[in-house]
């Protein structure tokens, strides 16, 4: 089954207008009309006929003849008025308030919509959009929406619990709801197993916060929490398998199946990929990542020989003649930031994060970022034969194969795009060039002799902005919209912050103003209105 109950019902027009999204506008010159000769576009402006290409690639090439343009014997004509009807109002609704009126002008050229309106140039990109975009969601299965929001089933909402941040894991029979806590869904059924504390209870041992469940047959049950790995036949036998102190929980990889059962499965734990034989309670770990990369993410097992490991700041593949002996690795990505999931599709690893969804081709070894520009959740992930389900912050995004295909050409023309020079004038180019050089030169000394002090000077009150927007946006600050305000990227960012790692500074002051409240007696209503988490989620918080 697919998620149904969050798809957009509007008309096929509304939909496809609905993919595009405004990069940029132009008030550089007066503009009148769209022409195309050799399939190449063409604006007439009042500075003259101008080549488009892309929104950096912009040139005049006959400054003489200016207005309205149109094609007459395969060559740019200039005149005074518009010559046809070519009015499109049906873009409007895409515009600014201001500017929406039947007489605009648009066209499709490439991957993208351009729009006169008012003499103004907007320019659009075709791109995908996610649905449920009020939610942040944080967990998808074949028949489940999970967020800090609340659960969604088919459509109904659950009364409790009110949100969840682990996974939603299906099996024939029964259903189980992951939000620190466990909810376990029987037919009519429903039981939940909950301490005090908001961790998972199994009879009267707390396991800790659960994220994962796996289930090995129908008494046997893994549970990945924060204390741990478990095994429990949820209804009073818990043992451990592996317990820890620190660190993130121990994530599910992989299972190998011997007559239909579970025999041997593999999950991370930390900067290790360890192996646990359910035969013989027994496990070993199959490899370990250096520190520095930071803790494993996910992991593409083609099998025990080969595997693409994602961690924190790097995707790397790890290889071996013999499992039992070392693994060799090579970097293929890294300065990458808040990875979550690794995705193949085809020749593509597909990588989501916190700055968006990249790929990594096999073939040519080429990395390609941020197909979407959006901030991904870590666990929400659902693959069908037909469909890939993301969820993000900004809802969640239900992509088919062809359109990832699409993404990634696009991308990569844009990035090629970007790589190209901008139109110039070749005088232009001369005048500018010697003027840039003297300017250089003056600039480069002056900029030696000042650099420590003032480079400082500007990441000190860079850094002093960033956490005066961080405090006047509390509730709904992300790394992304940190990013897009101050015009950086998450590297830049981290650099900028120094040691205080954005996620943990944004949640550190809500925990701070958490507390700040409940020490004023504010009721957790208003809290909760204010910091952005969730009355139930206050509840978890001893402050």
């Amino acid at each position: 089954m697919s998620i149904v109950f969050l798809l957009n019902t509007k008309s096929a027009k509304a939909e496809d207008l609905s993919a595009y999204q405004l990069v940029s506008l132009s008030s550089e010159h007066f503009y009148y009309n769209f022409e195309y000769r050799d399939q190449a576009l063409f604006i007439g402006s009042d500075a003259g006929v101008l080549a488009y290409k892309d929104p950096t690639h912009i040139q005049v090439i006959d400054a003489q003849k200016k207005g309205y343009i149109n094609l007459e014997n395969k060559e740019l004509k200039s005149s005074n008025y518009l010559k046809g009807n070519l009015f499109t109002p049906h873009y409007k609704m895409l515009l600014p308030i201001g500017f929406r009126h039947n007489s605009i002008i648009g066209t499709i050229y490439k991957n993208s919509l351009l729009i006169i309106s008012k003499g103004q140039l907007f320019i659009y990109k075709k791109t995908v959009k996610p649905k449920a975009d009020t939610l942040s969601v944080r967990a998808i299965s074949a028949n489940y929406i999970g967020s800090y929001s609340g659960i969604f089933a088919n459509g109904k909402r659950f009364f409790y619990p009110e949100y969840t941040n682990g996974y939603v894991r299906e099996y024939p029979g029964e259903t189980f709801i992951c939000y620190d806590g466990l909810l376990r869904l029987r037919g009519k059924d429903t039981l939940r197993y909950e301490a005090n504390n908001g961790n998972t209870q199994v009879g009267k041992t707390d396991v800790g916060r659960v994220k994962d469940i796996f289930k090995i047959d129908t008494n046997r049950y893994l549970l990945f929490s924060d204390k741990g790995l478990s095994i429990s036949d949820l209804k009073s036998s818990v043992r451990w398998i592996e317990r820890k102190s620190q660190g993130p929980e121990p994530r599910f990889l992989k299972a190998f199946y011997r007559d239909n059962l579970p025999v041997v499965i593999y999950y991370i734990d930390g900067f290790k990929i360890q192996k646990y034989n359910l035969l013989n309670n027994d496990y070993t770990t199959l490899l370990e990542v250096d520190h520095s990369w930071g803790n494993i993410e996910d992991v593409y097992l083609q099998s025990t020989a080969n595997l693409y490991v994602l961690t924190e700041n790097k995707l790397v593949t790890a290889l071996t003649n013999n499992p039992e002996s070392n693994y060799t690795f090579e970097v293929l990505a890294e300065n990458l930031i808040g990875n979550h999931h690794i995705i193949p599709l085809a020749n593509h690893l597909l990588v989501t994060s916190n700055d968006g969804l990249s790929t990594y081709n096999l073939d040519t070894r080429e990395w390609i970022p941020n197909l979407i520009r959006d901030e991904f959740n870590q666990r929400a992930i659902h693959i069908t034969p037909e469909f890939l389900f993301l969820g993000t912050i900004h809802g969640y995004y239900q992509l088919t194969k062809a359109q990832i295909e699409q993404l990634i050409t696009w991308r990569q023309e844009e990035l090629k795009q970007e790589a190209e020079p901008s139109y110039e004038s070749h005088t232009t180019e001369v005048i500018y060039g010697l003027s840039a050089l003297c300017v250089l030169l003056l600039g480069l000394s002056l900029f030696l002799l000042t650099r420590p002090k003032k480079s400082t000077q500007e990441l000190k009150a860079k850094a002093s902005a960033i956490l005066s927007f961080i405090d006047d946006n509390l509730k709904d600050v992300t790394i992304v919209n940190i990013c897009h305000e101050f015009n950086i990227n998450p590297l830049q960012l981290n650099e900028i912050l120094k040691t205080d790692k954005p996620g943990e500074l944004i949640r550190t002051k809500r925990l701070d103003l958490v507390r700040k409240m409940r020490r004023d007696r504010r009721r957790e209503e208003d809290i909760a209105q204010v910091t952005g988490f969730s009355v139930s989620y206050l509840k978890k918080i001893k402050a």
